[in-house]
């Protein structure tokens, strides 16, 4: 609820103990950002004075021209001062510098900020600008819209005002930042004072707060049913409209394909069923169906050994003529095509290592386990396991696990990460081992946009027609475009149940809310 006063001015009075009275002055000529961190008002207090110094205020600054001499030096001073007994001096060269500070905003509503400046030269070249600006920010600080005032004229050796009147009717807008601009080629001494911030509230616009009702959080339903969305109203005095959002959670107990090797198909190496399919192997016995000097095929399924189910994956060395060899199973988690893993998300990747005591893993061989993520960068830097060696008992299956932050792929909304295993030969030593029930799981479930829909009344309906639509693409999620490598479904892939996470905008001219109470989550179960 917004302040029912039409005017809040807020304006500061002078302390007796100075926060920053003993602080150092701050010279920086390569970094980009100087490091003072945004706090928003305290206690009302805003330290619009400047009376203690830096407090309350971020700095930020970047050279303009890199082949010239660049300087800034920051501190509090009680050399010049229009208000108070203190200020900011500053000396600076070849610099943009951006003095800011960060206020809570309420869309609709309009303030006016200005400053003092005062120049210390005894003139200023045109090419040289001071300025004022008020950006208005969403919650994730992207910029909406902003204001702003540059000093035409400027008079030296006098503090002069400047000011500028600001206000946004984006409903996104949630934070104001009040920006004071130097933009100095020349070398400049100055001074910044007597900040001011007037206010004006747009007490009209009145959103009370609202709750979601049905169907409650938890509920489950059976696929097909009608769901009826309902929520209290959340407007009291002026007319706005609402947006229902939902989405669909997935959430997979297991993200790898093939996870215990059961499902073979038939190896071009040697015409036997014993390849590991969703799996790529590198290197392999074909190179663009040409045969390779790998021999023997060192790495295949097998059904001798097992942790769980029939089946194992067999690995050793490739034996060649090299006194180093990389032997190298990998799989896709998530990419473009198998949306299963958000950016943010922590990978686990567990699995069991084997090695059997007829044949252990000798000399300096190892074996690895890893995750591998490309960042926005487009650089992969994989996150690996403690390797296992021949200092592991044999004939014993032993655990390993790795985790992993995903980093978001070229600034999208995906990720490109997956997993591998590798068996690292070195001088020709011997030595099989075998792993078997692998698991990879992601600490967040995706989140796919279902319906969004901007309605004016507080109950909206999803017809069966909605979700049976839709059955297909959730039902075969991560596989309805890879079944010809897989041959076959997967039945943990498989989707018969999913969840769906709703919520509720009251949307005004001016200002939106969520409700208090969201967002709720239902399930529906598919009965075969």
């Amino acid at each position: 609820m917004k302040l029912q006063s039409k005017f809040i001015v807020l304006t500061l009075s002078v302390l007796t103990a100075f926060i920053f009275s003993c602080m150092e002055p701050y010279l920086e000529t390569s970094e980009k950002n100087l490091d003072y961190q945004i706090q928003n008002n305290k206690d009302g207090y805003l330290n619009l004075d400047f009376e203690d110094g830096l407090d309350y205020w971020e700095f930020n600054s970047s050279r303009i021209y890199s082949d010239r001499s660049n300087l800034i030096f920051i501190e509090k001073t009680d050399k010049e001062a229009k208000v108070g007994n203190n200020s900011i001096s500053i000396n600076i060269e070849n610099q943009r510098l951006t003095v800011s500070r960060l206020i809570d905003y309420l869309p609709g509503d309009s303030l006016d900020f200005s400053s003092r400046i005062f120049v210390d030269n005894d003139s200023v070249k045109n090419q040289n600008s001071f300025g004022i600006r008020v950006d208005f920010l969403d919650e994730n600080f992207n910029n909406l819209n902003n204001s702003s005032n540059f000093l035409d004229d400027l008079n030296t050796q006098v503090w002069e005002e400047i000011e500028t009147s600001a206000s946004s009717s984006n409903p996104n807008a949630v934070y104001a930042q009040l920006k004071i601009l130097i933009f100095a080629i020349d070398s400049i001494s100055m001074f910044i004072d007597d900040a001011q911030i007037l206010y004006n509230s747009n007490y009209y616009n009145n959103l009370d707060s609202f709750s979601l009702n049905r169907p409650h959080d938890s509920s489950q339903f059976n696929f097909g049913d009608t769901t009826q969305f309902s929520w209290q109203k959340g407007f009291t005095h002026d007319s706005g409209e609402y947006r229902f959002d939902s989405h669909l959670l997935f959430e997979f107990d297991n993200l790898i394909a093939n996870s215990g090797f059961e499902i073979t198909g038939v190896s071009d190496c040697n015409g036997q069923d014993m390849y590991p399919m969703q799996w790529w192997i590198y290197p392999y016995c074909r190179n663009n169906g040409v045969p390779t000097n790998i021999s023997p095929y060192s790495t295949f399924v097998s059904d001798k050994v097992s942790r769980l189910g029939e089946k194992a994956l067999r690995m050793q060395g490739l034996y060649t003529d090299s006194i180093q060899n990389f032997n190298t199973m990998w799989q896709f988690v998530s990419n473009q095509d198998y949306r299963t893993v958000p950016p943010g998300s922590k990978v686990t990747f567990e699995g069991y290592i084997m090695t059997p005591d007829s044949n252990k893993i000798s000399g300096s061989n190892t074996v690895e386990i890893g995750i591998w993520s490309f960042n926005e960068e487009d650089q992969n830097f994989p996150n690996i396991a403690p390797i296992f060696n021949k200092n592991f008992s044999s004939d014993e299956w032993h655990k390993f696990s790795v985790s992993a932050i995903m980093p978001r792929y070229r600034n999208s909304n995906n990720t490109q990460c997956g997993i591998y295993i590798r068996y690292n030969q070195y001088n020709h030593a011997d030595g099989v081992v075998y792993l078997d029930d692998l698991t990879v799981k992601s600490d967040k479930p995706m989140r796919v946009n279902f319906v969004s829909d901007i309605v004016s009344d507080t109950i909206f309906t999803v017809l069966p027609s909605t979700y049976i639509s839709e059955y297909p693409t959730w039902r075969n999620w991560r596989l309805n475009t890879a079944n010809w490598l897989l041959g076959s479904f997967q039945p943990f892939l498989n989707i018969n149940s999913f969840t769906v996470e709703w919520d509720v905008k009251a949307i005004d001219d001016f200002s939106n809310l969520k409700s208090s109470n969201g967002p709720f989550k239902y399930t529906y179960k598919i009965q075969e």
